[in-house]
């Protein structure tokens, strides 16, 4: 029965999406699923923090050289899975992404085929609480990286 359901979500899940951007499509830009160029990417800064996940989290700070627009992405890793989060941003913040992904098995026991799923993916135009959550994120992640040093140091 879960299979079932698992399938007719998975079926139906992609026309409402696309029913509801064909609808709202004067409303927002949704982000791309397009990559920029490697070449366009700088790296500016890499951190690990192992405080968010027991496995640890990378933070990489881009600027895109054709676009001038900053992007910060994370990877918290976990057993059973792992999430993203990818913030766009210039002066305000121009798009932003969460996926949450589980795994088929945990990862240490997978010697080779570790198969990984999205469970859930939001964007800022998910829900005006999503829209919150993720800008609040998006807070915490610059203030990390972009965190400006003390007058007095």
């Amino acid at each position: 029965m879960t299979k079932f359901l698992l399938k007719c979500a998975t079926i139906l899940f992609p026309v409402w999406i696309i029913g509801c951007n064909h609808q709202n499509n004067s409303q927002h830009t949704e982000v791309s699923s397009v990559e920029a160029s490697i070449d366009s990417l700088q790296m500016l800064k890499d951190t690990i923090m192992l405080d968010s996940s027991t496995e640890g989290e990378e933070i990489r700070l881009y600027i895109n050289k054709i676009t001038t627009d900053t992007i910060i992405e994370s990877e918290i890793l976990g057993e059973m899975g792992k999430e993203t989060y990818r913030f766009i941003f210039n002066k305000q913040l121009k798009n932003a992404e969460h996926i949450l992904y589980s795994y088929n098995i945990p990862f240490y026991l997978a010697e080779e085929n570790l198969e990984t799923h999205i469970d859930k993916k939001e964007t800022l135009h998910s829900s005006k609480e999503i829209d919150a959550t993720l800008n609040k994120q998006f807070i915490f992640y610059r203030n990390i990286l972009l965190a400006t040093p003390h007058k007095n140091d």
